[in-house]
């Protein structure tokens, strides 16, 4: 068989073949002074570097990492992963404000572009939208997968917690950029985040938008219903969500809400993960 022929059948046929991935969204909480004892940040990494040991997400996207938690995250279990995104202010040109980082596994995916852009209708760095109360951005990245090259893109977002307006109008800024860098979706797009609202606030944008919540495609969902705990037992609000942008089928296996067995709080959010093929 002659050499090209070859290789035109051989990447052919893994484009065939499935890929599995598993994507988590996960609002970390900032390093709080007014949180004590269990709830502190030197009490909770251990709690969360030991959970992704186990959980081996591909790619996770981060909310509220200040700087010291970013570097602290990157010691140990995550020496595995590579992570970028920019922080959402600074100071004397110094990262000062929370990232929204996304990691994500260096041995499976590879990263072919990233950026960050920031929350109002320009667009421009620093600045804050509509009614917002904090500057809010958006983490983007490109990735080819190792294995097969195929291309998969992630948008992870922190929405604001107060403006009513900036969640929407800001929602709405992400699906346009997200629809504009995947060529309205011909390649598959993840987008994760905090959304610091109820779906019933964003469903008629993300229907119209032909974009769906992994939780309500999934075959199998597992865990508690809510993703916000607020440090209270029990199972809280859903602000937390992975959304499916793709013109390519993606199968979502299985949507799991995480909580520890023991009911330690790795935070006053619950990590989410999916299990996707595509």
């Amino acid at each position: 068989m002659n050499k090209s022929i070859l290789i035109s059948f051989l990447l052919s046929f893994s484009f065939l073949q499935s890929t599995d991935l598993r994507v988590m969204t996960f609002n970390m909480r900032y390093n709080s002074s007014k949180d004590t004892g269990d709830r502190a940040w030197k009490k909770r990494l251990p709690l969360i570097k030991q959970m992704i040991k186990e959980l081996k997400p591909d790619i996770i996207g981060a909310q509220e990492l200040r700087p010291i938690q970013l570097l602290a995250l990157k010691k140990g279990t995550l020496l595995a992963y590579g992570t970028f995104g920019d922080s959402r202010e600074s100071k004397f040109g110094f990262p000062k404000g929370e990232y929204n980082s996304v990691f994500y596994k260096r041995g499976k995916l590879s990263l072919k572009k990233h950026g960050t852009f920031w929350l109002n209708k320009d667009k421009k760095k620093e600045k804050k939208g509509w009614d917002a109360r904090d500057l809010r951005i958006c983490t983007w990245g490109r990735f080819k997968i190792k294995k097969d090259k195929k291309t998969i893109w992630i948008f992870n977002t922190h929405l604001d917690h107060m403006g009513v307006r900036a969640k929407i109008e800001g929602l709405k800024l992400i699906i346009a950029v997200a629809k504009e860098k995947t060529n309205d979706f011909a390649q598959p797009a993840i987008i994760t985040g905090d959304f610091n609202m109820p779906e019933h606030q964003f469903k008629k944008i993300i229907d119209e938008s032909d974009i769906e919540n992994a939780k309500i495609i999934a075959k199998k969902q597992s865990g508690p219903s809510g993703t916000f705990t607020g440090w209270y037992p029990g199972s809280g609000a859903t602000i937390d969500y992975i959304l499916i942008a793709s013109k390519a089928p993606i199968s979502v296996n299985e949507f799991v809400v995480y909580e520890r067995p023991d009911k330690k709080f790795l935070s006053d959010h619950r990590p989410v993960f999916v299990d996707i093929s595509f």
